[in-house]
């Protein structure tokens, strides 16, 4: 009879566990595919987010999405466009927003 501290049967579960959890990620390793962009969402966030680069730092969107979430992506954004603008990646405001 197999043991719990048997050294077989702790391999044995143990790959049952790696083999199940593999299965798992590759079931859908291909959702979206030929789609570049899958979640519609997340256009939709960025356009709202690169809206406040207008000076406007109302969302006029309180239903839709966390209002918190979108001045972070704002504040995160701002820090890649300070970032890009030293190195030199962005000339103006409107080249960043159009590379995003």
């Amino acid at each position: 009879m197999l043991k719990l501290n048997d050294n077989k049967f702790s391999m044995f579960i143990l790959s049952g566990i790696l083999l199940a959890a593999a299965a798992l990620r590759f079931w859908g390793i291909n959702w979206g595919l030929p789609l570049k962009k899958a979640h519609i969402d997340e256009s939709v966030v960025i356009f709202y987010t690169m809206r406040f680069f207008t000076g406007d730092l109302n969302p006029h969107i309180f239903f839709d999405y966390p209002t918190l979430f979108l001045y972070v992506l704002y504040f995160f954004f701002s820090i890649a466009f300070a970032a890009g603008k030293i190195a030199g990646l962005f000339t103006s405001l409107d080249q960043f927003v159009g590379s995003s």
